[in-house]
């Protein structure tokens, strides 16, 4: 991103120059060849333009509604990466590196809305994607496994945990764990 874009006053998310710097310099660092963005808050040709100068020979992105959601992935030519499927909700892509067998990647972000978050559950299926050899699904389904993981243990169901376990269970998916704060997000 050799160039901060800026749109106005009332910048959020990607478009804050701030967002800007760090992004720049995380790709500096870290060169990823796939890059994935969730709920950037800019959308239509604002997000185009963005999107263009963020460095990456490609690039696709599922529209916010307004300033929720909203799904980037970029990557480098390096990979051979198709995506296959698109949703309000994730990107589904089929992946493959030099000579080694593909594999599926899932970016996903999952609605605060519990309908639609229910709709999710559905659609994200193994099955219904046909979805064929080792599938890695980086997140933020907007649901935790148990109320440990979250802050405000009271604001959490059982039911909210359970059909995110339960989607986990059907898909035969692994948590891999996580490794740093606690806690990564917080209100205000």
């Amino acid at each position: 991103m050799d160039d901060e874009i800026t749109h106005g006053e009332e910048e959020m998310g990607v478009a804050l120059k701030a967002t800007n710097r760090v992004i720049k310099n995380m790709r500096k660092r870290l060169n990823p060849t796939i890059l994935g963005l969730l709920e950037p808050r800019v959308s239509g040709s604002h997000a185009d333009e963005i999107c263009k100068k963020m460095g990456f020979e490609n690039w696709l992105r599922v529209e916010a509604t307004g300033f929720s959601g909203g799904i980037w992935i970029f990557w480098q030519d390096t990979i051979n990466m198709e995506v296959v499927h698109t949703h309000p909700q994730f990107l589904l892509a089929r992946v493959k590196i030099d000579n080694k067998d593909p594999w599926f990647l899932s970016i996903v972000y999952g609605s605060p809305n519990a309908t639609l978050r229910k709709k999710l559950w559905q659609d994200l299926d193994i099955e219904k994607l046909n979805i064929q050899g080792p599938w890695c699904s980086i997140r933020d389904y907007n649901s935790v496994i148990t109320k440990d993981e979250v802050a405000s243990r009271m604001k959490t169901t059982n039911h909210r945990s359970g059909d995110f376990t339960e989607w986990i269970f059907n898909q035969k998916m692994i948590d891999m764990g996580y490794e740093g704060a606690t806690h990564t997000w917080t209100r205000d």
